[in-house]
């Protein structure tokens, strides 16, 4: 096969950069804040990421339509609609750019207010567990207890105490539950911020701003998604409850609503690490975390593990 001639072969093509001269500022980094003026690549040689030079050079271009951390008004719905949008990662990272600069106080109220509805949602769904048992044994005391010269508000105060008695059913097992659940996601999202402590040097390496990580691990472990799947698990073991299948609310289950939140978090941080990050090795640094926070969870607990495992096995349920 004959080689191509030399003056036939097209020359590389310089990579032109922006026109420095009509640009009146020095334009940053997203990620580690190197100064980026009178460079024609865009990609940061500091901490190697790659960019687009409308993202650095205007401002506006990063603007985001729902953000809760740049959204003054409407917050409850852009709250909503982080939320909602962050729970398919994939989509939600790309369209998030480094260029809007994280805001770690707002970053703090998402966590908390999700936290917050976690708790309300779990003490929700322990009130429902109980008055379902209150059902299914026959007393309905839960629905109306008669009180001597009392209204509407006493009757419906006395039935919800009634409910949440600690003299009946197994008060114990109920409040223990309930705390455990309430408690799950905190403890899982310390586990992993441990586990991803240990490649800390990966990022140091990198230059990355901590703020940016803030963010990641925000929106991907955020408990807002415990809350809506803990009150609908809940609601479950409720109709299970009345179909007759008596004491299914048992501790274990926050071991459960873990297992299932472990993968789908590694996920969800996976996507923020490729696509907002854009790190390197992403699924071998987030699967080697899973598989150290799977460990620490076996090791706290053990007994819960147990009944998990003989009832994946065997389809037994260990009380």
């Amino acid at each position: 096969m004959p080689e191509t001639p030399a003056e036939d072969v097209a020359p590389q093509q310089p990579i032109e950069g922006p026109d420095w001269s009509a640009v009146e500022f020095h334009p940053q980094c997203p990620l580690c804040e190197y100064d980026l003026f009178g460079l024609s690549a865009p990609r940061c040689p500091e901490c190697g990421y790659g960019f687009e030079w409308r993202d650095v050079l205007d401002p506006r271009a990063a603007e985001h339509p729902y953000l809760f951390e740049y959204q003054s008004r409407r917050r409850i719905r852009s709250f909503v609609r982080t939320a909602w949008h962050a729970a398919a990662p994939r989509g939600f990272w790309k369209s998030l750019h480094p260029s809007l600069r994280p805001r770690a106080g707002r970053l703090v109220t998402y966590f908390v207010a999700g936290l917050f509805l976690h708790v309300i949602a779990i003490l929700i769904a322990a009130f429902l567990e109980v008055a379902a048992m209150y059902a299914s044994w026959g007393r309905m005391s839960f629905i109306y207890k008669p009180s001597p010269g009392g209204g509407a508000v006493d009757r419906l105060l006395s039935s919800m105490s009634d409910a949440l008695s600690t003299t009946h059913l197994y008060p114990e097992m109920y409040l223990e539950t309930a705390a455990r659940f309430a408690g799950a996601p905190v403890l899982m999202i310390a586990l992993i911020l441990v586990s991803l402590a240990s490649f800390r040097f990966s990022m140091k390496r990198a230059r990355i701003k901590s703020s940016h990580v803030l963010r990641c691990i925000t929106y991907s472990l955020d408990p807002f998604g415990w809350a809506v799947t803990g009150f609908v698990l809940s609601l479950l073991l409720v109709v299970l409850i009345l179909a007759g299948i008596p004491q299914v609310w048992d501790s274990s289950y926050s071991v459960v609503l873990a297992i299932i939140w472990i993968p789908y978090s590694m996920i969800r941080l996976y996507c923020a690490y490729r696509f907002y990050l854009r790190f390197e090795h992403p699924f071998a640094t987030l699967s080697a975390v899973a598989i150290i926070v799977t460990l620490l969870f076996a090791i706290m607990f053990p007994a819960d593990l147990v009944k998990v495992l003989a009832f994946v096995q065997h389809g037994v349920w260990l009380y």
